[in-house]
Order: C-alpha cells, then sequence, then structure tokens
C-alpha cells in the first residue's frame, strides 16, 4: 500500500550503520505474534512531543534542524489521515519520568512526567489517539503496547517518529524481535544531527 504524497516507503530489515555502534543492542524481545491471525495495521509515532520537536522546549535545542522536525510533522500528518481512512490505527509514543525518581536523576534530559515538553506536538493531527510512555527507547519496553495492538490484531505496523537514529531505530527492532510486518515511512522520521548535508 502507497501512501499519496511520502515517498520511499522501505521495509527495514537492518541499520547496519548504526547497529552496534551506537545503541550496543537490537531492542526488546517480547512474545511472537502469528501474521496469520492478526491482520490489521497500526501507525506508531514515536516522540513526536515538544520536546524533541520544537527548539523552545527542548534541551540543547534539539533537534538539531528545527526544518526537518516541521518537515517530518507535516509528512506524517499526510500519513496519518490517509491511513486514518484505511481503518489503520494511530498511536503516539513518548518517554517522561515521574518527578524525583531514580530515573529522573540519572536521565535528567528526559522530560517529566505531565510537563509541557512530553505533550504530543499541536501540529500533529491527533484525534484523541491512544498514547503510551515508554521507559527506554524501544516504545515495546512499555508491554501495554503490544496488548493493545493484540487487542486490535494489527501484524503490520508503519513506524515514524524521533530519532530516526535512536527510539525509532529500536522500536523497529523491537517490532521485528516480535514478529511484525515493519514499514518506516520515509521523510516523516527526525535524525537529530545526521544527514544534515542532504
Amino acid at each position: 500500500m502507497r501512501i499519496p504524497g511520502v515517498s520511499g516507503q522501505t521495509l527495514i530489515t537492518f541499520y547496519i550503520f548504526f547497529s552496534g555502534r551506537y545503541l550496543g543492542k537490537s531492542g526488546t524481545i517480547g512474545d511472537k505474534i502469528d501474521l496469520r491471525n492478526n491482520p490489521n495495521r497500526a501507525m506508531i509515532i514515536v516522540d513526536l512531543y515538544n520536546y524533541m520537536t520544537r527548539t523552545d522546549a527542548g534541551l540543547l535545542n534539539f533537534p538539531c534542524n528545527q526544518k526537518r522536525a516541521d518537515d517530518a510533522i507535516a509528512y506524517n500528518n499526510i500519513a496519518i489521515d490517509f491511513l486514518r481512512k484505511e481503518q489503520t490505527s494511530i498511536i503516539f509514543i513518548y518517554q517522561a519520568f515521574e518527578r524525583r525518581t531514580f530515573e529522573s536523576l540519572f536521565a535528567p534530559f528526559i522530560p517529566i512526567k505531565g510537563s509541557f515538553k512530553v505533550s504530543i506536538n499541536a501540529k500533529l493531527h491527533n484525534n484523541k489517539d491512544p498514547e503510551f510512555n515508554k521507559p527506554v527507547g524501544d516504545a515495546f519496553s512499555n508491554p501495554e503496547l503490544q496488548s493493545y495492538l493484540s487487542d486490535k490484531k494489527v501484524g503490520t505496523l508503519y513506524i515514524t517518529g524521533a530519532a530516526t537514529e535512536g527510539c525509532v531505530y529500536m522500536t523497529v527492532w523491537g517490532a521485528r524481535n516480535r514478529g511484525y510486518n515493519v514499514y518506516v515511512i520515509d521523510k516523516s522520521d527526525v535524525w537529530l544531527c545526521s544527514r544534515e548535508k542532504e
């Protein structure tokens, strides 16, 4: 299936360039799904919240290229609108810690739950779609995500978001480790500091 206006949908098998070099492992492990019994689709949008898409809300003004983030949001909206019409579930992922916990002290660059930084970017076409918090980069580190996908009988995932070389990468591998068909929608993802010369 092609999404109008979005080119280069690519089935992700692996990212050789980043394997081990940046992350050291390849996503979380979970129960394998049976694709024969899970014919439906879902779009997982990773970390397109204010902290990762607005320079006035992010640590060290991430992402490095604000225009790249704005363009990614525009492409995501094209995909969201098209896939929603195709009865595809839309899911938003974010990462936030409780205030004054060990995690928040150990990783102070992660936003605190309930803050403005954690809000999904208001430019995205969010129709009160489900949101899941992830404790680490891979969205499947929250078991509620796979439970939701199982209830919806989802076997095919379209994954977008930020950062391509981090949380999107990990979520792709978390999904593949569980047997999902996985696609990343080109131009709908955000690289933080890479590919700036393109």
